[in-house]
């Protein structure tokens, strides 16, 4: 039962390694494949040597960065039920009806009077 739990744990993590690994690789594919062009080739095609020189190349590496943190958050199923749990304790909490005034005080002031 003990090594059933930790092969558990271990494909979690295992999991976990290859999404972000994909992330990063899909990320930098086209980094790559870009260079490697303009590398092998004497005259290389126009777009290849535009899209190098543009930064929009390089900003689909921040991509793979900004989005890690999600995949890891997705990756480990306890912070995905707490995630899921506090989004939906907020959404509940939006749709409670609640009185406008304060009855308890109403009710004191007018036995006042």
């Amino acid at each position: 039962m003990l090594q059933k739990s930790i092969w558990k744990k271990n494909l979690g993590m295992l999991i976990q390694l290859l999404l972000i690994s994909m992330l990063h690789v899909t990320g930098w594919m086209p980094v790559v494949i870009v260079i490697l062009i303009v590398m092998t080739n004497n005259n290389p095609p126009i777009i290849v040597v535009e899209l190098q020189a543009s930064w929009v190349l390089l900003n689909i590496v921040y991509i793979a960065v900004i989005t890690n943190p999600l995949v890891c958050m997705f990756a480990i199923p306890e912070i995905k039920e707490k995630m899921f749990s506090f989004l939906n304790s907020i959404h509940i909490r939006q749709q409670q009806i609640s009185p406008i005034i304060n009855t308890q005080t109403h009710k004191s002031s007018i036995k006042k009077n």
